[in-house]
């Protein structure tokens, strides 16, 4: 329904990143899945998650491996190190432990570093065949028609800087994160406390706003969203004010609201 509301297509989603086996995480899962059926979908389906997700998603819709209409591949994650969960040619996606009460992992989304850009001046002034063109995106040099050699980095711009995001889970305030989202452009770090509240942060394994600020300063991120507010506090700007103290480039996760990972 959320997705229908704000314009998110359904269909171009063909992989799902779960953190962990709380219900306000993957309730919603059985529901997705069963609309895709109803849609006539084709497209085939990746979920990632913890283990104990496959017989809960087996019992709401049946076994994965004899679903008719479109396939489901489900694959484990484990929350022990850092891993490689899911790469193509241009994203690699990493699953990291997080400190919460249960296993739990949170998920870095890392672009790799694109082709160099051929200036166009220069395909004119060496007058370079468009077949070389691929090879030397890829760092190759021009060989001249006269054996003059044209370096690279002559012909072509460099690639646009890669980008990154990451998305901490519920979780406490942990120096193993601060290590898995070094320099990413953006995180997403929960902050279901105010600090006042922090040793009942602690003991319920979530963070305050401030121990996520910290988090995002420790590993040099460019941008913090925080979210997962207790219904305790009536004004979530707190949270804001208290984690841009430490923080200042930090803004608060409102539904709806579409947020640029920009450099």
């Amino acid at each position: 329904m959320r997705m229908a509301q704000y314009g998110v297509k359904k269909g171009r989603i063909e992989h799902i990143f779960i953190s962990h086996l709380h219900g306000d995480h993957y309730f919603g899962l059985p529901g997705l899945i069963t609309s895709y059926f109803l849609l006539g979908r084709i497209r085939p389906l990746h979920i990632y998650g913890p283990p104990e997700l496959l017989p809960f998603l087996e019992i709401s819709i049946g076994p994965l491996d004899k679903q008719e209409g479109f396939p489901i591949t489900f694959h484990p994650t484990q929350s022990e190190e850092k891993a490689v969960v899911y790469e193509d040619s241009q994203l690699a996606v990493f699953s990291f432990p997080v400190a919460h009460k249960i296993p739990t992992n949170g998920f870095l989304f890392q672009e790799k570093l694109g082709e160099r850009k051929m200036l166009k001046e220069a395909i004119v002034e060496y007058d370079i065949p468009f077949p070389l063109i691929p090879d030397i995106k890829k760092g190759a040099d021009f060989i001249t028609e006269d054996g003059e050699k044209i370096f690279n980095k002559t012909i072509t711009g460099d690639p646009p800087i890669p980008r990154s995001y990451a998305f901490c889970a519920d979780t406490k305030f942990s120096e193993s994160i601060v290590l898995a989202v070094q320099d990413c452009t953006m995180i997403y770090h929960e902050a279901t406390f105010l600090e006042e509240h922090a040793e009942d942060a602690g003991k319920k394994y979530h963070s305050t706003a401030k121990q996520a600020a910290l988090t995002a300063k420790l590993a040099k991120n460019q941008q913090l969203i925080i979210g997962h507010f207790s219904a305790k506090y009536p004004d979530i700007q707190n949270f804001l004010k208290e984690a841009q103290s430490v923080f200042p480039n930090t803004q608060l996760a409102l539904e709806g609201h579409t947020y640029e990972i920009a450099l």
